[in-house]
């Protein structure tokens, strides 16, 4: 009995300390929006203490290259950042899909990478439907000359 008491006081705390770890994790949705099927991009608003006046801020994710945003100009806390979606990457576009992407400013000058990562963003791509082929017409029944019909019974 003591040795199942001791098991599942450990499983309890095991379980505890990982949920603790991954609600540290958690990156905080600065924004959220939605690139329409008829559009290829969209505005967003982001804002956050680290942003510095007319520092790029940067919006991405790593290995999705045809979906992204930056801006140069803007106030202090606050930059006005366009999505979008690349011209080439309409065929991506089959279905309605969601992207967390990663808001990120240059990192300071004593560190070793080169963007510090202050957020996300959650972009709705919506599909974009593919035109209608036409449907051929049947085909005409081929048709011949009417004949006149032959009167078989005699009078």
């Amino acid at each position: 009995m003591k040795k199942l008491i001791s098991l599942l006081a450990a499983t309890g705390l095991v379980a505890t300390t990982t949920s603790s770890v991954s609600a540290c994790n958690k990156s905080e949705t600065l924004a959220e929006a939605t690139i329409a099927a008829d559009k290829t991009s969209v505005e967003v608003t982001i804002e956050s203490a680290k942003i510095k006046k007319d520092e790029e801020v940067t919006i991405f994710k790593k290995d999705l290259e045809w979906l992204k945003g930056s801006s140069k100009q803007h106030e202090e806390g606050k930059a006005k950042v366009t999505i979008s979606v690349l011209q080439n990457k309409k065929a991506v576009r089959a279905k309605d899909e969601t992207y967390i992407l990663d808001v990120t400013i240059p990192a300071p000058k004593t560190s070793k990478e080169q963007y510090e990562k202050i957020g996300t963003v959650k972009v709705t791509v919506v599909k974009v439907a593919t035109p209608a082929t036409p449907t051929p017409a049947p085909a005409a029944p081929a048709t011949t000359p009417a004949t006149p019909a032959k009167n078989s019974s005699k009078k």
